[in-house]
C-alpha cells in the first residue's frame, strides 16, 4: 500500500485513473473512501489521474496528537509530500470542508504546484461566534471521555440535542478522544487567511457551498470568491454541510464543466 513520509508521519494515498492529475481531499472525520462512496471517482477517473489521500489522523494515515500538527498549513505539506512521491509537479485540486480549508492555504502559499482549485463547503476566514462556542462545548465534552464516561455521554446528548441510542453510545465511547480534540482544534482554531492573501490567487477557482451551511461557512465561501480574481461561486439551495457532498448528482456537473474549461 502506498505511503508518503512527511517527517515522521506516514500519509496513505491511492492513485487511479488516467489524464491530468487531480488531488481529492476529504473533510474532517472522513477518509478517501468518501469520494468512492459518493460516486466522484467513477465519474472522474476516465478523464483524470486521481490522487486520493487520507489526511493525517484519518483512515490509514498516521495520527497526530499535537494541535499544532493538525493545522491546515501542516496538512498542506502532506499533500505536497504526496505530489513529490508520485512525481507530479502541477495538479488540479478538489477539497471539501477540511480539504477545502487546506486547499485555500495551498492556493495562497504554494501556487507553483497547482493549476486550479475546487473548494467546497468552507470559508478561509474565522468561523462565527456560534460555531466557535459549539466547538468549544464539543471539545470540553471530549475531555471527559476517559475520566468520566457517563458525564461524557451526558454532555454529548446535550451537544447533539437528542437521546443517544446504544449504538451511538458505543461509537462515542470507542472514539479516540485525544485525536478528535487535536484534529478539531487544529481545524477550528487555525489562523485565517486575509482578503489581501486571497487576492494574490491568480489561477481559476470554483468555490461552492450549501445555503444551509452554518458556522459562517456559507457567507465566508461566498465572500471569499469575490476577492479571488478568477473565482466562480456556486450556491446550492436547501443543502447543509453534511449533505452537499453526498449529492454528487448536482455537484459533479459544475465540477466537470469547470475542470474541462481549465484543462483546455
Amino acid at each position: 500500500m502506498p505511503y508518503a513520509k512527511n517527517g515522521d508521519v506516514n500519509i496513505y494515498y491511492e492513485v487511479e485513473g488516467e489524464g491530468l492529475p487531480l488531488v481529492l481531499l476529504h473533510g474532517l472525520g472522513d477518509s478517501l473512501n468518501i469520494w468512492r462512496d459518493a460516486k466522484y471517482t467513477e465519474a472522474l477517473e476516465n478523464d483524470y489521474k486521481l490522487i486520493l489521500l487520507d489526511a493525517r489522523g484519518h483512515g490509514r494515515s498516521d495520527k497526530s496528537y499535537e494541535v499544532s500538527e493538525c493545522y491546515p498549513s501542516v496538512l498542506a505539506t502532506d499533500v505536497l509530500t504526496i505530489l513529490d512521491d508520485v512525481g507530479i509537479t502541477q495538479t488540479h485540486y478538489f477539497g471539501y470542508s477540511l480539504g477545502a480549508r487546506v486547499g485555500f492555504w495551498l492556493a495562497v502559499h504554494h501556487p507553483e504546484r497547482f493549476r486550479s482549485f475546487i473548494l467546497g463547503g468552507m470559508t478561509p476566514y474565522n468561523y462565527d461566534e456560534a460555531a466557535i462556542k459549539s466547538t468549544n462545548t464539543y471539545i470540553e465534552a471530549l475531555k471527559l471521555h476517559r475520566t468520566d464516561p457517563d458525564a461524557y455521554l451526558q454532555k454529548m446528548e446535550q451537544f447533539l440535542k437528542h437521546a443517544l441510542s446504544s449504538e451511538e453510545k458505543e461509537g462515542l465511547l470507542s472514539l479516540d478522544s485525544e485525536l478528535s480534540i487535536a484534529l478539531t482544534s487544529g481545524w477550528f482554531f487555525s489562523p485565517p487567511l486575509s482578503n489581501e492573501e486571497l487576492e494574490r490567487i491568480s489561477f481559476p477557482c470554483l468555490v461552492f457551498c450549501g445555503e444551509l451551511d452554518q458556522g459562517g461557512f456559507y457567507p465566508g465561501a461566498k465572500e471569499c470568491a469575490s476577492h479571488i480574481p478568477n473565482a466562480e461561486f456556486v450556491s446550492f439551495p436547501d443543502l447543509d454541510h453534511p449533505t452537499l457532498l453526498s449529492r454528487s448528482d448536482i455537484v459533479l456537473p459544475y465540477v466537470k464543466e469547470f475542470l474541462a474549461k481549465v484543462s483546455e
